[in-house]
């Protein structure tokens, strides 16, 4: 990034350049950006980066699509946008209920036309020829009017179905876990602990049932290790660690899927009385489905992951969450949904995080910091 920033008559092409930096490191390189008198074009989804640029250009299953300003800027057009497909959806839905109304009635009158022509044929009061004539007539218009009645219902039904997948997908999820935690008082206790691989002064550190705690400190300072050796991954130097409840450790890779077995295979595996079609429908519920969902966890986007391994975590009883940057490759849709996760779980969180929106939507306001 140095080298690249030195080059002054060069527009720069940055894929996620602030991934990996913590945040003296994220402040430098939105300095440098603003400062650079060519400019660039920017992948991102960290949203403090993204107050600084000048446009947004979106891209989805949907297309490409420009904003102008920055982040906050984008967010209240794009939500301008939902509600206007929001409406959009409910005013179609109320055609289409028109549309079958008046399919219903036309049927209906054409049935008493029929109904009134058969008694005057019985009454012998017209010709025969006369009445055959007005009963042709009035089924090429009948047969005229249900092919239009059909092709309208027809488009109307496929425009509706249209707008209500690009509303599924635009619209926010969510997700809760739901189970409260049995446990209270300490869970962990962390005493002159000397981690392996880096210099810090010996941690004294505990923490209560339901507590949660952002884990900060510059690139370097042993945050991973610290994760990785309260979970049992990686030996101390020296001290001891008492920990009385079941923890996961996710980091930023997803470590803990197995990545060449599909998601339903992966849910069913935690939880044998789980049939596959339960495991299809939790899926279902984040927007996993079909295909996706029986496919290999490889072939699956970040985000999709990041959703199987919360659904994973909900069917464990889990009291103790060891997060290291697990938003670090996620988009930003991904990691408002894993803060919503972070903020609604009732057992204790240590997380590893530089980003500080992150940190604030995860609900997480106590801090020890590492050096």
């Amino acid at each position: 990034l140095c080298r690249l920033f030195l080059l002054k008559d060069h527009y720069l092409l940055l894929d996620e350049p602030s991934n990996h930096l913590d945040a003296q490191g994220r402040q430098w390189l939105i300095d440098q950006m603003v400062q650079h008198p060519t400019g660039g074009l920017i992948i991102s989804h960290d949203r403090q980066l993204l107050a600084h640029v000048q446009g947004i250009f979106m891209l989805n299953q949907f297309g490409m699509h420009y904003y102008g300003g920055n982040y906050a800027l984008y967010q209240q057009q794009y939500q301008a946008q939902v509600e206007a497909l929001s409406h959009a959806v409910s005013q179609e839905k109320r055609e289409l209920k028109q549309l079958k109304e008046q399919q219903h009635q036309s049927q209906m009158k054409a049935q008493k036309r029929k109904k009134v022509g058969e008694k005057i044929r019985a009454s012998g009061s017209q010709a025969p020829i006369l009445l055959d004539a007005k009963k042709e007539q009035s089924e090429q218009s009948l047969s005229h009017l249900r092919k239009q009645q059909s092709k309208q219902l027809s488009d109307a039904k496929d425009e509706l179905q249209q707008k209500q997948t690009q509303l599924e997908h635009l619209k926010t999820q969510s997700f809760e876990f739901t189970h409260a935690t049995g446990k209270s008082g300490e869970i962990l206790r962390c005493q002159q602990l000397k981690l392996a691989y880096v210099k810090t002064k010996p941690i004294d550190l505990a923490m209560n049932a339901g507590e949660k705690l952002h884990l900060s400190g510059a690139n370097g300072t042993g945050k991973s290790t610290l994760l990785k050796t309260i979970q049992g991954l990686i030996y101390p130097l020296a001290g001891e660690i008492y920990c009385k409840v079941s923890s996961i450790y996710l980091d930023q890779n997803l470590s803990l899927l197995d990545e060449n077995i599909s998601a339903v295979e992966y849910l069913c595996a935690i939880d044998p009385n789980l049939t596959e079609q339960q495991a299809r429908t939790r899926l279902g519920n984040l927007q996993i489905r079909r295909d996706k969902a029986l496919s290999s966890l490889s072939n699956l986007s970040g985000g999709e992951r990041l959703k199987v391994a919360l659904i994973g975590l909900k069917q464990q009883a889990v009291e103790l969450l060891l997060l290291d940057e697990p938003e670090n490759h996620l988009d930003i849709e991904s990691r408002e949904l894993l803060a919503q996760a972070i903020h609604s779980f009732h057992g204790a969180v240590i997380l590893v995080s530089h980003d500080e929106n992150f940190v604030k939507e995860c609900g997480i306001n106590e801090s020890y910091l590492l050096s």
